[in-house]
């Protein structure tokens, strides 16, 4: 089974969650859950998660060239 075009699309779809977090903070936008108000901090912690998920099909995409 082909695992390239799923580290691919999963790398790039961590890569613009990561991004779009960025741009949160960077912006200001609130957030808001029904009644509730989703704090910055956690778009900070959310793009330590995301980055981590690009780095990590980054490095299967280069392991896998090898």
């Amino acid at each position: 089974m082909k695992m390239r075009p799923f580290v691919i699309v999963s790398t790039l779809v961590f890569v613009l969650v990561a991004l779009v977090h960025v741009v949160r903070l960077v912006q200001g936008w609130p957030v808001e859950l029904g009644t509730m108000n989703i704090p910055l901090w956690v778009s900070g912690l959310a793009i330590l998660v995301a980055a981590a998920g690009a780095v990590w099909g980054l490095v299967l995409l280069r392991h896998h060239h090898r």
